[in-house]
């Protein structure tokens, strides 16, 4: 499964979620063929116990949370106003700080919203980056115990 990509639609208002998974052999959830984590597309493909995450992959419902992302624009509120400034596609990206799994990406991201959020991502993705789909002006912010990351885009 290394390197696999998967496309997932979401039905949120958002375009899609572009995931790459590692196949980590360290992932909870590992009694698919091989020891390879098992790859779940819908909550029953995991065991009573398990949840299928964001990653695609079964995991212990604690090990799992939300993550709320919120953003201000040179420390304004984002608005249609505080966003005309940050023109284009705002991708937001979901990533661990130990490298465990690979990212968690979002496009298009709405400016004016000032706030996203996921749940079911593995607790080990602490880190939030927020910016141009082109890479021009991204913030990154770590993901607080509590679930939220704060960021403020240059724009």
């Amino acid at each position: 499964m290394r390197g696999l990509a998967l496309v997932v639609v979401l039905l949120a208002g958002f375009a899609g979620c572009l995931l790459h998974r590692s196949g980590s052999s360290d992932d909870p959830g590992q009694d698919g063929p091989g020891g390879e984590p098992r790859v779940c597309r819908a909550p029953l493909d995991c065991s009573a116990d398990e949840l299928c995450a964001r990653t695609h992959v079964c995991w212990p419902s604690d090990q799992l949370r939300a993550i709320h992302a919120s953003w201000t624009l040179k420390g304004a509120p984002a608005s249609a106003t505080t966003c005309a400034s940050a023109p284009g596609d705002l991708m937001i990206t979901f990533s661990q700080s130990s490298g465990g799994h690979d990212d968690l990406s979002f496009v298009p991201v709405a400016c004016a919203e000032g706030k996203f959020t996921i749940d079911l991502v593995p607790l080990g993705y602490d880190r939030v980056a927020l910016g141009r789909q082109s890479g021009d002006g991204r913030q990154e912010a770590a993901v607080d115990a509590a679930g939220n990351a704060v960021l403020d885009l240059p724009y």
